[in-house]
């Protein structure tokens, strides 16, 4: 199981196009979850949450910050 115990972690979520707080469906597992030493270690320990991302035509890229310590870059290739 990657998901920690007791960690947060980054969902995802589908919402209705005009009313954001209704979703229509998300996976059941989280899609980032607090796996290194400086995501689970800190102020908040065993934390990651997301403060940007953006598609660059080439990969994705996701600022996140770790346990209130850290700010990652967290980069994928679709």
């Amino acid at each position: 199981d990657l998901h920690p115990a007791n960690s947060l972690s980054l969902h995802d979520a589908l919402p209705i196009c005009d009313d954001a707080l209704t979703r229509i469906d998300s996976l059941p597992y989280p899609i980032f979850v607090p796996t290194t030493e400086y995501e689970l270690v800190g102020l908040t320990p065993a934390t990651v949450f997301m403060n940007s991302i953006l598609f660059n035509g080439v990969e994705w890229m996701m600022h996140y910050g770790a346990a209130d310590t850290v700010v990652g870059l967290a980069i994928a290739q679709p």
